[in-house]
C-alpha cells in the first residue's frame, strides 16, 4: 500500500495486519513521477510483482471551472489523478504479465 505520509498509510497498514492480511505500508507521492516509480520499484524487488494493482489517488479537480483555474493547480491535479496512473501501470505491467 503506498500513501503520500506514514500518517495515512500506518493506520490503514495497521488495521489490515489485525485481519491476518499480509500488508506492507509505503510512502511516495503520486503527483512526483520519480518518487512513484522508484517507490515501485523498490516494492517490487523486494516482493516481487504484484498480482493487482489498485490505483485511488485522488487530488480533487481545482475549483474555478475553465476560466478561473490556474493552469498550475490543473496540473498538479493531472499529475496526481493522471500522471500516478499511468506511471503506476507502466512500472507494473510487465512484471505481471511475465508472472502470469
Amino acid at each position: 500500500m503506498i500513501s503520500r505520509s506514514p500518517s495515512t498509510v500506518d493506520p490503514l497498514v495497521s488495521d489490515l495486519a489485525q485481519t491476518g492480511a499480509d500488508v506492507h505500508g509505503w510512502c511516495a507521492d503520486a503527483s512526483i513521477e520519480a518518487s512513484l516509480r522508484t517507490t515501485i520499484q523498490n516494492i517490487m524487488s523486494q516482493s516481487g510483482p504484484p498480482t493487482h494493482v489498485f490505483y485511488n489517488a485522488v487530488d480533487p479537480l481545482p475549483k474555478g471551472g475553465a476560466l478561473g483555474v490556474s493552469p498550475a493547480a490543473l496540473e498538479d491535479s493531472l499529475a496526481t489523478n493522471l500522471t500516478g496512473a499511468l506511471v503506476t501501470v507502466q512500472e507494473t505491467i510487465d512484471p505481471m504479465r511475465e508472472a502470469g
